[in-house]
């Protein structure tokens, strides 16, 4: 049977950096962190004190008021998530409903309000908690909502795959269309739970950060890494077979052309030795998207700042790319976010894909390691703003499960603090030297050129790095700063395994899908 083409149309998002795709990306080329003090609960008790909070977010905008008090935060989050994505789309959710399905990630869920919850029914005794209880607590509330707002009533469902789960969730609604059982889907994933209990249990796990500066609690491959620090948010993206989205004139910003998954089956939190079930999870993302390593130039690692992720991950990604892994720019958006848990997958393929990634074409493909494993490849076409031509981009993630994930992104146009070379004079991407904007800029370009500088060399080779000196497992493989002057570089979870990898090459580099 032919496999139908999948393409990405719509993007939504909000998370610690902003409340919709355009400020999130804005925040990210402005070098700005998310991540600050806690302020849903008091932390006096607490070692870890801080976290990415999503700010300001009215969920009146996205909810009557009314229905506000009958949903969990990570629901309503999702919510503002998936309007901006559906609207961005331009789909006609009334007229086709009917045939659009749903598929929204969520580790955790409701976990606030099971707190909440369980100490109003000690206080008051069990029977007197709120009959909303069960239905704002459970994961998949978040997939339910959406489609009941929007009337979708194709396939509606959740996979709970800890830090996998929105790369799954991907990948799933990938495969639903590809195989023709609905021509669109919303898919990805939220989470909130920034929470005593949430914090407290991942603290007694010994894996958030206890930093107290913002911008050093999260520091993936740096010598100075603690932990991950804890996120929220939602990342959505809207799926949709090619010639449906052609017929009514979508915008395309990528095409997802591949998905598979793996398990390392070793340890239900850490990773495998030498970081084997990424290694494999990367073959086969590379292999089913028809892409030499070679062609890979830029990752978006899983990139926790756990020690244990960071060393197996690195592992993994010179096992992978040998030698060529010394010419790759390897960064992580968590440094700025926090890790976002069941909602980092979705949030972490829109800064690779189209808007954030300043892409105007991505053929991607979803391939998934073990029991929550997942990788991307995709094939770009540089948007004409700024940034530096990739042939391939890496998107990696990891799940507490057994479960890995990677992205592999072709990204022609990767730009500001998330890829490509920088500017040392004013750290930002160099086409703008093409533009005549900056005559400094292009003299200090030309002056790195002549004595063989890189902007993003390792172990503090390069402005704002030398805090990795020693530090960094990966030592070859080049970092970008993603913002103020630290190295924002993040690889794996310490909450077990779950890959995505998205690859993205040039038009002459492509292979077409395969018809089996």
């Amino acid at each position: 049977m032919e496999k139908r083409r999948v393409v990405i149309t719509g993007l939504g998002t909000v998370n610690p950096l902003g409340n919709n795709v355009a400020d999130s990306w804005a925040a990210a080329r402005a070098g700005k962190c998310g991540i600050g003090p806690i302020t849903q609960f008091d932390t006096t008790d607490f070692k870890c004190k801080l976290a990415g909070e999503v700010k300001d977010f009215d969920p009146a905008t996205v909810v009557d008021k009314k229905e506000v008090r009958k949903m969990a935060r990570f629901t309503l989050l999702a919510l503002g998530a998936a309007a901006e994505a559906i609207a961005d789309s331009g789909i006609d959710t009334e007229a086709e409903g009917k045939n659009i399905g749903v598929i929204l990630s969520s580790g955790i869920g409701g976990l606030p309000t099971i707190e909440e919850q369980h100490a109003r029914g000690e206080e008051k005794g069990m029977e007197k908690v709120s009959p909303y209880f069960v239905p704002m607590a459970i994961a998949n509330m978040a997939a339910a909502q959406v489609a009941i707002r929007f009337g979708l009533k194709g396939m509606c469902t959740c996979p709970v795959t800890a830090c996998a789960g929105g790369t799954n969730a991907v990948g799933d609604a990938f495969h639903r269309i590809r195989d023709g059982y609905e021509p669109v889907m919303v898919c990805g994933g939220a989470e909130s739970c920034i929470s005593p209990l949430g914090i407290g249990g991942f603290t007694s796990m010994k894996a958030l950060s206890t930093a107290t500066d913002p911008d050093a609690a999260s520091l993936p491959f740096d010598a100075r890494r603690g932990g991950f620090v804890m996120g929220e948010g939602s990342g959505v993206l809207v799926l949709e077979e090619l010639e449906h989205a052609k017929a009514r004139g979508a915008h395309i910003y990528a095409e997802v052309v591949g998905y598979g998954a793996n398990c390392d089956a070793y340890h239900f939190t850490a990773p495998a030795p030498g970081g084997v079930g990424a290694i494999d999870c990367m073959k086969l993302t590379l292999a089913d998207a028809d892409i030499a390593p070679e062609q890979v130039d830029h990752i978006n690692a899983h990139g926790t700042g756990t020690h244990m992720n960071d060393a197996c991950e690195t592992a993994a990604i010179h096992a992978v790319f040998g030698a060529h892994a010394k010419e790759m720019t390897v960064v992580s958006t968590k440094s700025m976010t926090g890790h976002l848990l069941g909602g980092a997958g979705g949030i972490e393929v829109l800064a690779l894909d189209g808007k954030v990634g300043c892409v105007d074409e991505l053929r991607a493909l979803l391939c998934g390691l073990g029991t929550q494993s997942a990788s991307v490849i995709c094939a770009a076409v540089a948007h004409g703003t700024a940034g530096v031509g990739s042939t391939a981009a890496l998107d990696g993630h990891f799940g507490v499960g057994k479960g890995a994930v990677h992205a592999v992104h072709r990204v022609g146009g990767i730009g500001g603090r998330l890829g490509g070379r920088f500017c040392r004079e004013c750290r930002t991407t160099r086409s703008h030297q093409a533009e005549g904007r900056a005559d400094r800029c292009i003299q200090a370009d030309a002056a790195e050129q002549a004595t063989g500088g890189d902007a993003q060399g390792l172990a503090g080779k390069a402005d704002g790095l030398s805090g990795l000196r020693g530090g960094f497992e990966g030592a070859g493989c080049r970092l970008a700063p993603l913002h103020g002057k630290k190295l924002r570089l993040q690889v794996i979870r310490c909450v077990k395994v779950v890959h995505l990898h998205l690859v993205l090459k040039p038009p002459h580099l492509r292979s077409p899908p395969s018809a089996s």
